[in-house]
């Protein structure tokens, strides 16, 4: 990642980011106990858990969309639009998407939204001016068949919040005003019109729109200072605002504590800032170009070492907006890119195998537990270009990420439960894991929890004692469970079910006393378990 720093008569020139994780490249000790526990106490529950946190990116980026989530004749009648192979558009809907960001990234900072509405037959194909200069590979010619309708109609098929990305860089406050128009304006206005001749009379009420991407980048079209970004932030704001006063609006973020970035645009754009955006990708960006590819191949703890990199920028870019936002501004996060990239040239179209699936699950308990300062995250991203669903023409594939998505959707409840886990630490230099990730929710109605633990030990069980306070549970649980043998294992077109969740009714042996119950649990290595509980 890139910074700025404004110099006078000149415009901003990038600055390397302090952001490089330390990583402990020494070897990792894990000779520890394989006893823990886990306390919970069901009377109370903290924060809600926003499901925005399980949330999706795509972009024009590799095969993301083009040859990906879009087949490139766009015009098929078995598929959904022209262009949605069915079986993609099932994958897809698997992983309960709870939103989708789109266009970018740094391709929004170019892109035309106009040029990907109406008749397919009269869209053009353009160059892909961001990514196309690091070579079609990376940046694929751009159909613009899969447009601002298609998008929005594939997160309404999906069950997903759209969000959009509105170009800064490159286009005026008014292009993005008439695109919020597009989207959320009645018929009577010229751009709700023009959506009803494109087949969509009703408006779409998109709510979240980000105002930029990463206008710090030096890559980034339009780049700028921090202060030139807040003032083209607040014009954009307005205007958009003007057309649709219900919208929300997330303003771009660095994480990164050494700079004025935050500082500078909170302090002159707070008062139409909704959120504050932050990215981070693990390793270091620099390091996709060699070592990365260690990690990839080798690194079982130094990958899982990431979400704790990840916990302290976040919780550093938390500090800062508490510290600079306007005087009764309630801003909040979003963390709408965040994954592990190993290699560059590899973006296209990547795979993770169960190891990775197991930083996910981690990735995705620290959400829960900042859910009430961080409502909103998109792993970046869906499909193919470091994407947790492998698509070609041959089939699909969920990766094990993909898997863990649809185990936390599926089984979190609507406020998060504090746990206190006693269990040993996996030590190399100066930092450490532990052994156990652990988590918890519970529903609305006080009547069901659910345990969410990712077993980071790469060759032990653990066995758990589960202490539960003021929650009797019933004597049956269910147990969803993700592991193999091989913690790097993937799942391929020729094996596409190899890591996938089990799931099994689990007899709860359970021992009452004076102030709660308890039961003990054995967890598989290098695994994630889920086990959902009702009241007994």
């Amino acid at each position: 990642m890139s910074g700025t720093r404004k110099k006078a008569g000149s415009r901003a020139r990038p600055v390397l980011s302090s952001m490089a994780p330390p990583l402990p490249l020494g070897k990792w000790d894990d000779r520890v106990s394989l006893r823990a526990s886990i306390h919970i106490d069901y009377e109370k529950p903290g924060h809600d858990i926003s499901p925005l946190i399980y949330g999706h990116f795509i972009e024009e980026l590799g095969m993301c969309i083009q040859k990906g989530l879009w087949t490139p004749d766009g015009e098929n009648p078995d598929h959904f639009l022209g262009g949605i192979r069915p079986e993609i558009l099932e994958a897809a809907r698997s992983i309960n998407p709870s939103c989708i960001r789109w266009p970018g990234g740094c391709f929004a900072d170019s892109y035309r939204w106009r040029d990907g509405i109406g008749p397919m037959g009269k869209r053009r194909t353009l160059p892909n001016k961001v990514w196309g200069r690091l070579g079609k590979r990376i940046g694929p010619d751009v159909t613009n068949q899969f447009g601002t309708d298609e998008f929005l109609r594939f997160c309404e098929e999906v069950g997903a919040e759209p969000m959009i990305t509105a170009n800064v860089g490159t286009a005026s406050p008014s292009e993005a005003g008439d695109w919020v128009d597009y989207c959320n304006a009645a018929t009577d206005n010229r751009w709700g019109a023009e959506r009803a001749r494109s087949g969509r009379e009703r408006p779409y009420g998109t709510r979240y729109w980000f105002v930029g991407n990463e206008m710090w980048n030096p890559f980034e079209p339009g780049w700028c200072a921090a202060e030139d970004y807040a003032r083209r932030f607040l014009a954009h704001a307005r205007e958009m605002r003007k057309r649709d006063p219900g919208l929300k609006l997330i303003a771009v973020g660095l994480p990164q504590d050494s700079n004025e970035w935050n500082r500078t645009v909170l302090r002159d754009a707070g008062e139409e800032v909704d959120y504050l955006s932050i990215h981070a990708y693990y390793p270091h960006f620099l390091f996709t170009f060699g070592p990365g590819k260690l990690l990839e191949l080798f690194g079982y703890y130094w990958v899982l070492y990431g979400v704790s990199f990840f916990g302290k920028l976040l919780d550093r870019a938390g500090e800062a907006v508490q510290e600079y936002a306007p005087r009764g501004r309630d801003i909040k996060l979003t963390f709408d890119e965040w994954n592990l990239w190993y290699n560059f040239w590899d973006i296209i179209r990547t795979n993770y195998n169960l190891r990775d699936g197991l930083f996910c699950a981690s990735m995705l308990n620290g959400l829960m537990r900042r859910a009430d300062r961080i409502p909103i995250a998109n792993i970046a991203q869906m499909i193919n270009c470091v994407g947790i669903i492998f698509v070609d023409s041959r089939g699909v594939v969920i990766t094990p990420s993909g898997w863990v998505f649809k185990m936390y959707t599926e089984n979190v409840g609507d406020r998060f439960l504090e746990t206190r886990t006693d269990c040993d630490r996996i030590t190399c230099k100066k930092t450490d894991l532990p052994v156990l990730n652990v988590t918890a929710s519970r529903d609305g109605q006080g009547e069901a929890l659910s345990l969410f633990v990712v077993n980071q030990h790469l060759g032990e069980a653990i066995t758990s004692e589960i202490k539960l306070s003021s929650f009797t549970p019933a004597d049956e649980a269910l147990v969803h469970e993700l592991y193999h043998a091989d913690a790097f294992h993937y799942n391929t077109l020729s094996e596409s079910e190899a890591v996938v969740p089990s799931t099994k009714p689990l007899r709860l042996a359970i021992d009452k006393g004076e102030v709660g119950s308890s039961f003990s649990y054995s967890f598989p290595p290098h695994s994630v378990t889920v086990i959902s509980i009702k009241r007994g």
